[in-house]
């Protein structure tokens, strides 16, 4: 009986002083920083984003990108829905940023971008750009659907019309705050 009390006095004394405790919490961003630029990963292309806060939980920005990045989605033209896929080669937007909720974000704003696709066509787009995010300590992961007009009347089959996509997975990356 005494080991057991021994051993179950060393545990409530020790434990406490060598145990992990709290060393992995992770540190959240504060808001006390009124500027900052993200770098956007999305498939085949990424954006560079600058943001201006006005609290601590609304700000707006700017964002410019491009390379090839993928849209996916449903465009009604004259000739009817049908679906469609395109790789933006450039785009800017300017957005709201609102961080109302612990893990999730969310923005909105306007969008211009100039497309191609592999038919060759090549088109612009101008509409409404949302997006939700999840962030997972620094990192945020989420997605980005449009809605609005394009017009692809620069290439083989031109056509214009109304579209509704999305990007895959977009991914977040934190540059700089001050």
């Amino acid at each position: 009986m005494k080991k057991i009390l021994l051993l179950l006095l060393i545990f409530v004394l020790v434990l406490p002083l060598v145990g992990q405790g709290d060393s992995l919490t992770t540190t959240k961003i504060t808001s006390k920083h009124k500027h900052q630029i993200d770098l956007d990963v999305e498939f085949l292309g990424v954006d560079l984003s600058y943001k201006r806060f006005f609290s601590s939980k609304i700000g707006i920005g700017l964002n410019i990108g491009g390379l090839f990045k993928a849209k996916f989605g449903i465009k009604e033209a004259s000739f009817g829905f049908s679906t469609f896929g395109v790789g933006e080669v450039y785009n800017l937007s300017l957005f709201a940023d609102f961080n109302r909720y612990n893990k999730f974000h969310y923005t909105i704003g306007i969008k211009y971008s100039y497309f191609t696709n592999i038919d060759v066509n090549k088109g612009s787009f101008y509409g409404i750009e949302a997006g939700l995010f999840y962030s997972l300590r620094i990192v945020e992961f989420g997605i980005k659907p449009i809605l609005g007009f394009f017009d692809d009347s620069g290439g083989f089959v031109p056509d214009k019309g109304i579209i509704l996509g999305t990007s895959l997975l977009v991914i977040k990356i934190p540059l700089s705050m001050w």
